[in-house]
């Protein structure tokens, strides 16, 4: 779906993006033949890019900070969420 920052704007029309998981990763399966989950701002995406891309096209709908990892000290994940949270708020407001 993701071409560099660009995300196609018929798949919007089309009603094919409804929802988003919003997580970063490392790596890319057809060129490196793996890749790994990150916390949002470690992987190689710019999730303000990204962020950016499906602003321009209009969505509007849900965005997910998707699977829950587990740091230390952190054993049920609640500050994994928080961090997920407060992340995307600043991304989405900086946008505005």
């Amino acid at each position: 779906m993701l071409v560099g920052t660009r995300i196609s704007p018929e798949w919007l029309e089309q009603g094919r993006i409804f929802h988003v998981h919003f997580r970063n990763v490392r790596g890319r399966i057809p060129v490196d033949g793996w890749y790994e989950e990150r916390a949002p701002d470690e992987g190689d995406l710019s999730m303000y890019a990204v962020a950016g891309a499906l602003r321009d096209i209009g969505y509007k709908r849900a965005i997910d900070y998707d699977h829950i990892m587990k740091l230390v000290g952190d054993d049920d994940g609640k500050a994994y969420i928080a961090f997920c949270v407060g992340h995307s708020r600043g991304i989405l407001e900086g946008l505005a």
